[in-house]
């Protein structure tokens, strides 16, 4: 076992103490109700606010700090780039976080809120809201894919919730620590990136997929030219190839770690996402 100064082991539930979760709850919930409900605005009636505020949206981020809290006391912390970091996910909805490992694995941080979630269903305590679409896909309330979200009014009152799923990971170089120590780590440490996606993306690729495209990208045109703004825009590009005028909304933001760069030559979906491209090509004959 890992232990901090403290004596608390270190894993995804002891990263953040009752008060740091409480604050991410706090914030979440506190600008749905205010910006994305129109409770900063008393006077306006329920019928009203009906009317202003129909959108709604997912939502994920992520907080990265040095796992050393001497580094963190103010507003201005370093952040030591060979030290160990503490990584704190936050995930409404179904937008994801996809971090590669020091070998070019793809890991899911986060846990998608689709109406098709035992986990979900089973929050809310009912199956009499789901329904199934003429696509086959469950919804909630027969409107709402996502059980979480900020907005979406209409649904506040059935149980859709704001309330994210807060997970917290320690990553970051291992540079400093015992051999013996390291296999301990969830992801082995020396991470490479963290990819942040929507549906869209995430809809027509696997999260390896999605690694592999990125790491091959850098392989290919170098690390002077595979800039992380470089490879984000070369998987929105993949999508649209893949989807065309029917692609739904595509965004992906890439986040470079220490690592970036340091993983095997090896593209272990690249006949997949090949294959992907040659039928989205076929269809757009046939429909020609």
């Amino acid at each position: 076992m890992i232990f901090d100064k403290w004596g608390n082991i270190i894993d995804k539930t002891s990263l953040l103490n009752e008060h740091e979760r409480l604050r991410l709850f706090y914030s979440f919930m506190k600008f749905d109700l205010d910006y994305c409900c129109g409770f900063n605005e008393p006077d306006l009636a329920l019928d009203q606010r009906m009317e202003r505020f129909t959108g709604g949206s997912t939502a994920s981020s992520i907080f990265i700090s040095s796992y050393d809290e001497t580094l963190s006391f103010d507003e201005s912390f370093f952040v030591e780039p060979n030290g160990l970091l503490k990584l704190v996910v936050t995930q409404v909805g179904d937008t994801k976080i996809i971090l590669c490992d020091q070998n070019g694995i793809a890991h899911s941080l986060t846990k998608v809120h689709h109406a098709n979630s035992s986990r979900e269903t089973n929050r809310l305590k009912t199956s009499e809201g789901f329904q199934t679409d003429s696509f086959g896909d469950t919804r909630f309330l027969n409107i709402f894919a996502n059980t979480r979200s900020f907005g979406d009014l209409i649904g506040k009152r059935e149980g859709l919730s704001s309330e994210p799923d807060v997970y917290s990971y320690l990553i970051g170089s291992t540079l400093e620590l015992p051999h013996s120590e390291r296999s301990k780590l969830q992801f082995g440490g020396e991470e490479c990136f963290i990819c942040l996606i929507t549906d869209g993306v995430s809809d027509l690729m696997s999260d390896q997929e999605l690694a592999d495209l990125v790491t091959s990208t850098v392989n290919l045109r170098g690390l002077k030219t595979a800039s992380p703004q470089f490879v984000a825009e070369e998987v929105i590009k993949y999508i649209m190839a893949l989807g065309g005028k029917h692609a739904d909304n595509a965004t992906c933001l890439i986040l470079r770690l220490s690592n970036w760069g340091n993983w095997p030559n090896i593209d272990r979906t690249g006949a997949a996402r090949e294959e992907k491209l040659l039928a989205a090509s076929r269809l757009d004959r046939t429909d020609d």
